[in-house]
């Protein structure tokens, strides 16, 4: 059986801190909301929902994302790892159904200290996220990757 959710739009351009009026929800052509077609769909609006929520931005402080929360910590092997744990804990409550997920994290060599490459296992996906945490906080540019999840091979 196949889950469902209300369908958004999908529209992250005006990135998470500021106002997101570009995202909404879609309506039927009746005038119903509309719902998410499929399971990957589900998944992956969901996910990113997740990913462009900060930990403790909502009233129960324990959902959202908690790579704001790294952004200021230099970033080693420890923090790389804490955030490997604290998104595995996370998504694993957000998807109980979808089995085995998996997150590695490495600093990326750039200009900026603060760029990471994220990579996620999730319902027989590869997810891939490469940012420079700071643009998590003011911009939207790498979810129109992850709306095109590669798989591994």
């Amino acid at each position: 059986m196949v889950k469902r959710d209300l369908l958004t739009n999908m529209n992250f351009g005006a990135g998470r801190t500021i106002c997101h009026r570009a995202m909404d929800l879609l309506l039927t052509p009746n005038g119903d909301l509309a719902l998410t077609p499929d399971d990957d769909t589900r998944i992956l609006q969901t996910f990113m929902l997740y990913l462009f929520t900060a930990k403790g931005e909502r009233t129960d402080k324990t959902v959202g994302c908690a790579l704001a929360t790294i952004l200021h910590k230099k970033l080693n092997a420890n923090t790389l790892n804490e955030a490997e744990k604290t998104l595995q804990d996370d998504l694993r409550k957000l998807f109980p159904d979808q089995g085995i997920i998996i997150v590695k994290a490495r600093k990326v060599v750039s200009q900026n200290n603060n760029s990471v490459l994220i990579k996620i296992l999730m319902a027989g996906k590869i997810y891939s996220i490469s940012t420079n945490l700071e643009e998590l906080l003011r911009s939207s540019t790498m979810a129109t990757a992850l709306k095109q999840p590669f798989q591994e091979g």
